[in-house]
């Protein structure tokens, strides 16, 4: 079952330490996925905010989290899973630094 195996992966996820997620008064307000692809690369595979959280610095953080932890890691490489069409997610990938 499809269902099943996403949430086993998820769960392996946050239990290799590659998981976060973010609160506000105690209420998750997002959270983000990442995967060590190889020696040196890691990947953003998943960031998620929700709409009444957004703009307010969540996912930049949620991202620096992430990279804070890679870099610890020595990973020297990033990359993300993004849509193409997500515009949103690209544009604000762009801000931060991604190209």
């Amino acid at each position: 079952m499809h269902v099943c195996r996403t949430i086993a992966e998820i769960r392996a996820t946050v239990e290799s330490g590659l998981g976060w997620l973010a609160e506000k008064d105690g209420a998750a307000v997002g959270m983000a996925l990442a995967h060590r692809r190889g020696p040196g690369v890691g990947r953003i595979t998943d960031l998620y905010v929700r709409p009444s959280a957004r703009r307010a610095g969540v996912a930049e953080a949620l991202t620096r989290a992430v990279a804070a932890r890679f870099l610890a890691d020595g990973v020297d490489t990033i990359d993300l899973e993004v849509m193409a069409s997500n515009t949103a997610a690209r544009a604000a990938y762009a801000r931060w630094g991604f190209r």
